[in-house]
């Protein structure tokens, strides 16, 4: 460290003119065996071993390609976009710009031999010391390096917030051509001093030249240019595959990949908060910065893509809310799904919601939402990410949508599935039907009075064919229950259009013999709202709860030759 700052500072007095210090360097720091010299050693021998990249550029084909992003198009289109919107958001704090000010474009470019594609945007730009350094410096984002304190002093410390972290994504772009241009100079530099980083190929060294007139554009700082290869143009790689991280693969030619992707992109922008304008051979788009405020119709409708269920968009729509903390910071924009509909071909959840990094949305996020929800990833490939919307800020959106999900535009089966999903986050369901009691629909505030005062809860299960045992849901309540006058403690729980087994074979068979049988949790194979209705049970009751197999009485009167005994699971305090 002492020698680095020895030569740094002696070359920072020549180039203003001053005489350097007598002291050059630091004895035996070129050599660790020089070294122990000066530093004597004892127990250990210094040798000359470091880690090293002896092939970067090897390195830069395997990791920065399909061996990481696999043979999906899409992925370096977004890593070149998350650059150009990193370069916005510096931009804004070294300009001084508002919050949603600058500009990315993407275009598509056919000439009569070519077809490029460009990405443009209004960054901060980069100089050809960053051109040539560290760009091209693998693995080794620019954001984390000392290039950046070097250029833009302060910008580290500002609070910057950017997407790239592993350095590699610019390395993406080979994935679609050989051919690459980058055209940049800094944001506080005329266009004179732009210039034009240029590779024929990822294994050849790149040039550096001054561009020429049509490179140079009037309202953009830096463009990078892929002349997107002849043989994906021409169908003619078998190995090529555009596809959905949710959907099947789909082998097209590339020229027509981005008109016909074009509503993916959109999707895959989202929750960008920087202007976006798509400019393709055939259509255009533009995402405005401010996606917390846009009309709720039209944010969904960016978001779902090609989804083609507009009544679903539309009864979500309304109920779409931003997710903020008390100090106004921004989670997501988001509704609870409040549908069940399980005949679509694609999973409508998984259509309609993801989890955005750094305003890219890129992954499904839980079932149970309709919307964008902030997150994060360790993944370099992007392919996967969590949430990380606090618990307090999901639990009060949860409850607030509670009060959205009416009689008057969903059913009782949808109203019931959100009061769960509502729950299972943390939020209070309020007036929505919760679960089946004593003989009734009841709010999740009613069933807790009733099992705080009743101590029971007797969970009605099915006898299917050898009585094996099946969960009884709402859904397939039959009519000898809905005609009789069922004990207050009786309970049914959940609305899925199956009935699922509530033991395995083995135990099933055991303790159904000879009934009645005390039985482990364990033992269960619970749905999730019967599971999330047994901690309810231990938290108002304050003890641990008991279980147990019984075929019982659960009516309140006994009618002539009609059985008045079920299958129940009998749920107690200890």
């Amino acid at each position: 460290m002492l020698d680095n700052e020895i030569r740094k500072s002696n070359s920072v007095l020549r180039d203003n003119g001053l005489s350097p210090f007598a002291i050059k360097q630091v004895a035996g720091t070129s050599d660790p065996i020089a070294l122990s010299n000066y530093i004597r050693v004892s127990g250990w021998k210094p040798v000359n071993a470091e880690i090293r990249v002896s092939n970067p550029i090897h390195l830069a084909q395997t990791l920065g390609g399909r061996n990481l992003y696999g043979p999906n198009f899409l992925a370096p289109v977004r890593e070149l976009l998350q650059n150009a919107v990193d370069a916005v958001r510096a931009r804004r704090i070294v300009s001084q710009r508002s919050n949603t000010w600058g500009t990315v474009r993407l275009r598509i470019e056919k000439t009569s031999s070519d077809t490029w594609l460009h990405v443009d945007d209004t960054g901060i730009g980069m100089s050809e010391a960053t051109l040539t350094g560290a760009l091209l410096d693998f693995g080794n984002s620019f954001w984390r390096t000392h290039a950046l304190r070097d250029e833009w002093p302060g910008l580290e410390s500002s609070g910057l917030q950017v997407i790239g972290k592993f350095g590699i994504g610019f390395f993406s772009v080979f994935l679609l051509g050989d051919r690459v241009k980058v055209t940049s100079r800094r944001c506080d530099a005329g266009k004179v001093d732009a210039k034009v980083l240029e590779f024929e190929n990822i294994g050849s060294r790149p040039i550096v030249r001054l561009p020429n007139p049509e490179e140079l554009l009037e309202d953009y700082v830096t463009t990078v240019s892929v002349k997107l290869d002849d043989k994906i143009v021409n169908n003619e790689d078998d190995d090529v595959r555009f596809f959905l991280p949710r959907g099947p693969h789909k082998k097209i030619r590339l020229d027509e990949w981005v008109p016909e992707q074009l509503s993916q992109m959109i999707r895959l922008v989202s929750g960008v908060d920087v202007d976006i304008v798509f400019e393709t051979l055939n259509a255009k788009h533009h995402h405005a910065a401010n996606w917390t405020a846009v009309d709720s119709g039209q944010f969904l409708t960016e978001l779902a893509g090609d989804f083609p269920d507009t009544d679903f968009l539309n009864a979500h729509a309304p109920l779409l809310r931003v997710l903020r903390d008390q100090n106004g910071n921004i989670f997501g924009r988001a509704a609870i799904c409040a549908s069940i509909d399980r005949r679509a071909p694609l999973h409508i959840e998984r259509s309609t919601s993801g989890i955005a990094v750094g305003g890219f949305n890129v992954a499904a996020a839980a079932d149970w939402c309709v919307g964008l929800l902030t997150g994060e990833t360790s993944d370099a490939s992007r392919g996967r990410a969590r949430h990380n919307v606090p618990k307090d800020v999901l639990a009060a959106w949860a409850s607030e949508q509670a009060h959205l999900i009416t009689e008057d535009k969903f059913g009782l089966q949808e109203r019931i599935r959100s009061a769960e999903r509502i729950d299972a986050i943390g939020g209070d369901p309020g007036e929505l039907p919760f679960v089946f009691c004593g003989g009734a629909l009841v709010t999740k505030t009613k069933f807790l009075e009733i099992v705080g005062r009743e101590r029971k809860v007797l969970f009605l299960l099915n006898a299917g064919y050898e009585e094996r045992l099946h969960w009884l849901n709402i859904n397939i309540i039959g009519l000898s229950i809905l005609s009789r006058q069922l004990l207050p403690y009786v309970c049914v729980a959940g609305w899925d259009e199956h009935s699922d087994r509530v033991f395995n074979d083995e135990d099933n068979e055991e303790l159904v013999s000879d009934p009645p049988n005390e039985i482990s949790q364990n033992q269960l194979r619970l749905p999730a709202i019967n599971a999330r209705l047994l901690i309810l049970l231990s938290e108002v009751w304050r003890s641990p709860t008991k279980i147990k197999l019984d075929r019982t009485q659960v009516f309140t009167t006994q009618r002539f030759r009609t059985s008045t005994e079920r299958w129940v699971l009998i749920v107690e305090p200890k």
